[in-house]
Order: structure tokens, then sequence, then C-alpha cells
């Protein structure tokens, strides 16, 4: 199951996710440290990426993930959960440029099929910075 969510990143003078957290997606109940991970930008969906970032460590550009068996989620209950963290560095979305694009999260869990985590809308706004 994969839900659809839309993106807008403010500039593409800056980078997006990592510590900010805004690249973040939780997956609750499953534990997906030990997959491999694709985060792809495209300008249309059947279209080659434009962009893409795999697993990478923490701080890096890429996607990293990390398990935590107390997670609580938002009704108090402790689930457990993957953070699975997006970075794309700010040279890689100044090559991207402004614009409306798509992308997809996928992972492929340790010893099972690949699948579909999240996709939707990613708008790039050009900025005003340097």
């Amino acid at each position: 199951m994969y839900w659809e969510h839309d993106i807008t990143v403010p500039s593409k003078r800056v980078p997006w996710g990592g510590a900010t957290g805004d690249g973040d997606f939780i997956i609750e109940g499953q534990n997906l440290s030990g997959g491999t991970y694709v985060f792809a930008i495209a300008s249309a969906e059947g279209v080659s990426p434009s962009k893409s970032v795999t697993g990478a460590a923490a701080g890096s550009e890429g996607v990293s993930a990390s398990y935590d068996a107390n997670y609580v989620n938002e009704q108090g209950a402790q689930v457990g959960a993957t953070t699975l963290r997006v970075q794309i560095d700010e040279a890689s979305m100044e090559t991207l440029g402004a614009g409306s694009f798509v992308y997809d999260l996928l992972v492929t869990p340790s010893g099972a099929p690949q699948r579909l985590i999240c996709k939707g809308a990613f708008v790039v706004q050009a900025g005003v910075g340097d």
C-alpha cells in the first residue's frame, strides 16, 4: 500500500530534506532499515528520471533509513517505525532547476520484492538567493 503526497520545495538554491526532516517518510509498524531505496524525480510519469538518489548514510545525498522500535504513533500506541530520510544537496537541486515534476519512493525490503511507498508532485520554486 502506498500513499500520495505532494511536495513543494521553496527554492532550487537550497538543499532539500536531510536534517530538516522535510524529506522524511515514516512507515509505521515495519522495519525497512535493511532494504534498498530509490527516490526518483522526473518531468512526468513514465519518463526517465531527471534525478535519482539511492541508499546513503545519514547526512549524505541519498536515502537513509533508521528503525525505532519505541516509536509512538499519533494515537499514542507504540508501533515501531522506519524513518526514510531523503536528502538532495543544493548542487543537485540547482541542476534539476525550477518547475513541476513528479516523484516516487521505492523500497526493496531485505528478502522481499520492491514496492512503491509514496508518490506525488514535486514542485521546485526558483527562489531568489544567490
